[in-house]
């Protein structure tokens, strides 16, 4: 697809049953003044690119706005109650909440989240007071 001065040209395969609303979807998009269709039209997906959907590498899943909502919504709401009641298995429920509300806020799998936050605090600790010798403790050297 490319676009120039609000004509849309459309290339690539496409199965016949999708041309249709393909075409009435981008001639409805504000500021297209036309579509140029070249697209290869065929009746099966015997062509490799109309074989199977977007993929994503594995662990990255994308969720929907729906559900990144309800799971901020159940996160925080586990949070609050972590916050309330200050029980171990409310702690617990709080720890799994604040992963549900920081997946549904940045929709990113979680290891690539945990990755973040690690990198996160040790650059805010890194010139916190203390930090060094922090450091140097944990890694058994004299302080």
């Amino acid at each position: 697809m490319a676009a120039h001065d609000g004509r849309v040209t459309l290339t690539g395969p496409i199965l016949a049953r999708e041309v249709g609303c393909l075409l009435e979807c981008v001639s409805a998009v504000r500021g297209v003044t036309g579509v140029d269709n070249q697209l290869e039209v065929h009746e099966r997906a015997d062509v490799s690119a109309l074989q199977g959907g977007r993929t994503f590498p594995r662990g990255a899943a994308r969720w929907s706005t729906a559900a990144r909502l309800v799971a901020c919504a159940a996160g925080g709401g586990l949070m609050a109650n972590c916050l309330a009641r200050r029980t171990p298995g409310a702690v617990l429920l709080g720890a799994v909440g604040c992963g549900l509300f920081l997946r549904g806020l940045t929709n990113a799998d979680p290891e690539r989240l945990a990755g973040r936050l690690t990198s996160l605090l040790e650059e805010g600790s890194a010139g916190a007071p203390g930090a060094r010798v922090a450091r140097q403790e944990l890694a058994g050297g004299v302080v």
